[in-house]
């Protein structure tokens, strides 16, 4: 650019600018662009799951950001980025939609299809559809403590003795020989006996 007529010497814009259509002037990127390098001659948008906010050369302006979890830009060139509903995040950096928002940590998709709490006892992951029992708890299919979104109900039962009967994770999930259709795991299949020895 050549900022004052009658100037011999050509500038280059610095980063977070680029310069007008009559290359007197630079202009700082307006949000939701960016400009990277020194002398461009035009600002560039922002790609999906992106974000830049700051004009004037600061950060913002040169270089794009990723959305933070719990957001997401689903359309170039935003300046900031779109939170998802309250109670849900998204799982990574940079989301582009607002379907990758999903379900927060001590929640799961409940028969409302809404994130419930997660139920006393159970572990709930980013994103879970079905919470979890931890080492020495199964969940079984009984009237209800907790539905989950396919309108499934359980109770959790604590696993007495040995906690190989009941490894947790999924619910009716019993140790290796175990009957999960027997409350806590307790017995174990048919042909099997339980060594005590």
């Amino acid at each position: 650019a050549q900022p004052m007529q009658g100037q011999t010497s050509c500038e280059l814009c610095a980063r977070g600018k680029a310069s007008n259509a009559t290359h007197r002037d630079c202009f700082d990127c307006a949000p939701g662009t960016f400009s990277a390098f020194v002398g461009l001659s035009q600002c560039v948008q922002c790609g999906l799951g992106e974000y830049a906010n700051a004009t004037g050369g600061g950060t913002g302006a040169t270089e794009c950001k990723l959305c933070a979890r719990g957001t997401y830009a689903d359309g170039p060139g935003f300046a900031f980025c779109s939170l998802c509903p309250a109670g849900q995040t998204t799982p990574e950096l940079g989301s582009r939609s607002a379907d990758q928002c999903t379900c927060a940590y001590g929640t799961f998709r409940g028969a409302s299809g809404e994130c419930e709490a997660c139920p006393t006892g159970m572990e709930c992951q980013v994103g879970g559809v079905v919470p979890q029992a931890p080492p020495g708890f199964t969940a079984m299919l009984a009237e209800a403590r907790f539905k989950l979104a396919n309108g499934e109900a359980y109770v959790l039962f604590s696993c007495a003795g040995d906690l190989r009967r009941c490894p947790g994770g999924d619910p009716t999930v019993c140790g290796e020989r175990r009957q999960a259709a027997i409350v806590a795991c307790a017995t174990c299949q048919v042909g099997f006996y339980e060594d005590n020895s």
